[in-house]
């Protein structure tokens, strides 16, 4: 990393795709876990295994499939998001140097945060009483006053689900401080800038393989130790992920378990030997970490229920890291292998536009889905719970989707949200490459590059990673 601000280490795409075409494999990802965070949270009040220390509006009948399908999802969408979070910082980091990135983090997340914080959090705060209102758990006037009964309160303050956006930016000036106090202590050398970066070569010649084969092997050591020191921090207080930690500020467990995560992402940025092996591996690991979800989701049970003491708890948060990771990896493994794909069998501009409104969904889908469980509740009470789940899921992307076009994307905050240029007012007829000036290429180009939405957690989740160009083995093309 350089102070200096390099061109973008990005080598120079085909004149036939984009650089929206070539992330074209993370843009599904996005919209994949748009969904599964929605479904996350409509599964929250019929939860057989109901997660300690969460707050919901109303808990309504419990299902084993809505259970299931919730702490299923809740034990890798995070990691999976982090990693990619991580993969993309780099490159946007090696664009705009330490200071330049510490401050695109800063807009980038915390001006969402702080609007998301002034608009939607009052939202979900007044959503939450009104359920507790309804359930009888608190008297009408307690809105207006917020004096609770000591205990009542309990989970409800916190950033809700938009705590990821300020994680995420104390993980990026974490790595800029932790580089350059390596660079201080001369452990790591600052690199030259390279006007435009040649792609790595994935066959090396003999004289220089053992170097590559070392520099694999330590990368390997590195993520075996960020996936111990996650399963220690787990073991050690495994309410990380199964339970609920709320606050303000960043939970030092939680913050180290995550970060564990992002950091992988960046590791896997900084050598694409690890990556293309990601990609030829996809398969196994995708489907090994669906099976280890399965195991870990049984094992937790074991432990929510207070049965098998300490190795129970061992057992089931290394079986959780052991998921987390695989299926992590597998799925960018996928992700990464359609990146110089043309996605015209699943829409091209259709799924450019879900993925640049799934940061919009991330933002207003918490209240707007407890609303929905409070109506289920009380205007639907015999529905069963699973359908319960599809309609909240339903109703709720409907309704993110909705503001999105109408209120969002042709507003100002539209732009201030980083959605891309071409979905923005003014340029709806318009696609990348065609009738678009060189700045506004440009910026579509970083925006496609950009906005990689990240969401996780159960009642909490979401978070903006995005990125300033492609690494160069991303847009390498796949074999």
């Amino acid at each position: 990393m350089t102070q200096a601000r390099p061109a973008p280490a990005v080598t120079t795409p085909p004149a036939s795709a984009s650089a929206s075409e070539r992330l074209a494999g993370f843009d599904l990802l996005r919209v994949g876990a748009a969904v599964a965070v929605v479904v996350l949270h409509a599964t929250a009040p019929y939860l057989a295994h109901p997660m300690p220390g969460l707050t919901w509006p109303v808990f309504d009948q419990p299902s084993a499939i809505a259970d299931a399908v919730g702490w299923g999802i809740e034990l890798s969408i995070m990691p999976l998001f982090l990693m990619i979070a991580g993969l993309f910082a780099l490159p946007l980091w090696q664009r705009h140097g330490d200071r330049g990135f510490v401050k695109h983090r800063a807009v980038r997340l915390l001006g969402p945060l702080a609007f998301a914080a002034v608009l939607i959090l009052p939202m979900d705060l007044y959503t939450w009483l009104l359920g507790w209102v309804i359930e009888g758990q608190i008297a009408l006037r307690k809105m207006r006053s917020l004096k609770f009964d000591p205990g009542v309160d309990d989970g409800l303050w916190g950033l809700s689900h938009l705590w990821f956006l300020h994680y995420l930016f104390f993980y990026c000036v974490a790595a800029v401080a932790a580089v350059r106090a390596a660079r201080w202590l001369g452990s790591v050398r600052k690199p030259r800038p390279s006007p435009q970066p040649s792609p790595p070569r994935f066959a090396a010649r003999r004289g220089r393989g053992s170097l590559r084969s070392r520099r694999t092997s330590s990368l390997v050591g590195m993520l075996a130790g960020l996936a111990l020191v996650g399963w220690v921090t787990l073991a050690a207080v495994p309410e990380v992920v199964f339970g609920f930690q709320h606050a303000f500020l960043p939970v030092p467990s939680k913050w180290i378990y995550c970060g564990t995560y992002f950091v992988g992402g960046l590791l896997l940025a900084a050598e694409p030997r690890f990556l293309e092996w990601t990609r030829r591996w996809a398969l196994p690991l995708t489907l090994g970490g669906l099976a280890a979800t399965a195991v870990g989701v049984g094992l937790g049970y074991g432990w929510l229920e207070g049965r098998g003491g300490v190795p129970l708890r061992l057992l089931a948060t290394a079986v959780t890291v052991v998921t987390a990771w695989t299926l992590s990896l597998g799925l960018v493994g996928w992700a990464s292998r359609t990146t110089t794909l043309r996605p015209s069998w699943i829409g091209g501009r259709r799924l450019r536009y879900a993925a640049a409104a799934s940061f919009w969904v991330y933002l207003i889908h918490h209240p707007v889905i407890g609303l929905i469980h409070i109506d289920l509740k009380v205007y639907a009470p015999q529905l069963a719970p699973e359908l319960k789940v599809v309609i909240a899921t339903a109703v709720a992307l409907l309704f993110s989707g909705l503001t999105f076009e109408v209120l969002v994307r042709r507003s100002p905050v539209a732009r201030w949200l980083g959605t891309p240029s071409e979905f923005r007012k003014g340029s709806r007829h318009k696609r990348p490459g065609s009738g678009h000036s060189s700045e506004s290429r440009g910026e579509a180009a970083e925006a496609a590059a950009a906005s990689t939405v990240a969401f996780g957690g159960l009642a909490d989740s979401g978070g903006l990673a995005d990125s300033g160009g492609l690494p160069n083995h991303l847009a390498k093309p796949a074999a």
